[in-house]
């Protein structure tokens, strides 16, 4: 009992950001958008999923975590980079 406690106090802030992210992804464009929701999610899922396995197994896949990590930071670098071009047109514009 106290591993799952453990495990959904690891997942309750990674859903907190993806949600908050997902906030700022719908300002997007629709493609856009749909990208970089899913580079977020599969990082996010595989970041985390390294951290449910150890709790299982107790064996480590660091590499795992990492990949995740890098394909998160590189959905988060395009949402970065989207949000501050539209603001540039936009601001542009009027």
């Amino acid at each position: 009992m106290d591993a799952i406690v453990t495990l959904s106090l690891l997942l309750l802030p990674g859903l907190i950001l993806l949600y908050l992210l997902k906030r700022q992804v719908d300002k997007l464009d629709n493609t856009d958008g749909k990208r970089i929701m899913d580079l977020l999610m599969v990082g996010f899922i595989m970041n985390y999923s390294e951290n449910m396995w150890n709790f299982i197994s107790r064996e480590s896949y660091q590499a795992l975590s990492t990949a995740g990590s890098l394909i998160f930071l590189y959905g988060f670098a395009l949402l970065l980079y989207k949000s501050f071009k539209q603001g540039l047109m936009e601001s542009m514009r009027g």
